[in-house]
């Protein structure tokens, strides 16, 4: 996890698979080879698609969800989650997946500034001052996590980032230098929004 400081502003679907199971059929003949009857076997397992289930969810250790979903932690101790520990097993997947492509493709050093991202956006949603630690935390924790919430805050983000780069609002740095720096958190952004995309 990253510690907070003060003023930075620095911005920047695994879809469960149905499983369709069927009856095992056992087929055997008579010995006399005269007649040939067909058996089956019993079985309490439906043969209709479940519409939600993911029964292979693979767990998310503590280490893993602390790595990935640890955005900062606040002077006073306080350790912010994204997304927070009550969201579904799909939206922390997606997170944590989304992350790793970026690890995969080399994007590391974009993955501090995506974390402040986040924290800017809630901060602006809520209407938090910087200095109100306190009500940063209870929002990170009372955050909806849904899979089209998190995806909504980072498509805000993505916005927002889009139009700096149109804007060409550089704050002094090499126009060249900003354009690429730009375009870098973008492509973060649309890894990520991608990454929640697949939830079904």
């Amino acid at each position: 996890m990253i510690p907070y400081f003060n003023g930075l502003n620095y911005l920047l679907r695994v879809a469960p698979q149905n499983t369709y199971q069927s009856a095992n059929q056992v087929k055997a003949e008579n010995t006399t080879g005269v007649q040939r009857q067909d058996y089956y076997m019993k079985t309490n397992v439906s043969l209709t698609p479940e519409s939600c289930s993911n029964q292979n969810e693979e767990a998310i250790s503590q280490a893993e969800y602390e790595k990935y979903c640890g955005i900062a932690t606040l002077p006073d101790g306080t350790d912010l989650y994204f997304p927070p520990q009550s969201a579904p097993y799909a939206v922390k997947k997606a997170w944590i997946d989304g992350l790793k492509q970026l690890e995969i493709e080399g994007k590391e050093s974009e993955i501090p500034g995506l974390k402040w991202s986040v924290i800017h956006q809630m901060r602006e949603q809520n209407g938090l001052s910087i200095e109100d630690f306190t009500s940063l935390a209870r929002a990170f924790t009372s955050f909806s996590a849904s899979a089209s919430s998190c995806q909504d805050l980072l498509i805000e983000l993505l916005d927002e980032q889009k139009e700096m780069l149109r804007q060409g609002n550089s704050s002094g740095m090499d126009p060249e230098r900003f354009r690429k720096q730009q375009e870098g958190h973008i492509n973060t952004l649309q890894t990520m929004i991608n990454s929640f995309a697949k939830i079904k």
